[in-house]
């Protein structure tokens, strides 16, 4: 077997949006879903479901906005890290600075986006981060 393929038995990665905005969320899962082959989107409108998703699958990938009414996505950040170790986090925002982008990183996001991102670079970048993750999967 080519080891730069991923096994056909594989289960397909999955990425958790987080975000309280309904319309991004359909959108944005819309959106993955017809440029990233073979991926499974959850989305959640809350933290506090975001992170109850986070603790029942695995998720390869985790998008998580900075500015929700339940729970602030900074406060959220090292909870999804505690129970989700391998997951790669992103965060979003809509009007995050340089500041909120260096406290994202030194709580374990891989990145700050800002919103409104361009799809395609989104796109790119969540290729890129599935494509060096190992191909262990834990189950959806």
């Amino acid at each position: 077997m080519d080891s730069l393929q991923p096994s056909l038995s594989a289960d397909p990665p999955c990425i958790l949006i987080i975000d309280d905005d309904t319309a991004l969320l359909t959108a944005l899962a819309d959106t993955l879903k017809i440029r990233l082959e073979q991926i499974v989107i959850d989305t959640s409108n809350s933290g506090a479901d975001g992170l109850a998703r986070a603790k029942r699958n695995h998720y390869n990938i985790i998008l998580c906005d900075v500015s929700m009414p339940d729970i602030d996505g900074l406060s959220l950040l090292p909870q999804l890290k505690k129970i989700a170790p391998n997951s790669a986090i992103i965060m979003m925002s809509g009007h995050g600075d340089e500041s909120t982008r260096k406290t994202a990183v030194s709580l374990g996001a891989l990145e700050l986006i800002h919103k409104p991102f361009d799809r395609p670079s989104l796109v790119g970048t969540l290729k890129q981060v599935l494509e060096t993750q190992p191909q262990h999967r834990v189950g959806h």
